[in-house]
C-alpha cells in the first residue's frame, strides 16, 4: 500500500481507519512537511482518545506508528513504535493488525459507561 505519493498514502490511512472504526472515528487532522514523505494524522476515536497515526522512514520502506492520548496534550501510550514486536509495515493487513491492537487497547481503557455508549458491552 505504500506509494511514492504522500497524499495518496494519507488518503489510504484515513480510508482504512474510517473502514475499521466506522462512526467511532472523527476529526481527522493531517500534518505534513513540505519536503518530507513523512506525515502525521490525528483523529478522535470513541469521542475520548486522540490518536496520532504516522508514517516515518519512508526511504527505508516506511514505519507506521500509533500514539494514544487523552486530549491533544496528555499522552497515554505509544502503542506501536519502532523496536516493538508488533506489525509495523505499511500495507493493509499490517495496518489492520495495528488498528485491532489499538482498538483492543482503547476498549480495555474504557469505563463500562463508555462501553455501553458504543454497544461494546
Amino acid at each position: 500500500m505504500l506509494t511514492n505519493n504522500k497524499m495518496e498514502n494519507i488518503k489510504n490511512v484515513i480510508k482504512l481507519v474510517e473502514e475499521y472504526f466506522s462512526s467511532s472515528v472523527s476529526s481527522f487532522q493531517v500534518e505534513t512537511e513540505e519536503d518530507a514523505q513523512e506525515f502525521f494524522i490525528d483523529c478522535l476515536i470513541y469521542r475520548s482518545y486522540w490518536i496520532q497515526l504516522s508514517l516515518t522512514d519512508v526511504e527505508k520502506g516506511g514505519v507506521f506508528n500509533i500514539d494514544v492520548s487523552i486530549g491533544k496534550n496528555t499522552a497515554l501510550y505509544s502503542l506501536i513504535e519502532n523496536g516493538e514486536d508488533l506489525s509495523i509495515y505499511f500495507d493493509k493487513d499490517s495496518v489492520y493488525k495495528n488498528l485491532t491492537i489499538l482498538d483492543n487497547y482503547l476498549k480495555w481503557r474504557m469505563t463500562d459507561k463508555q462501553k455501553r455508549t458504543f454497544n461494546i458491552l
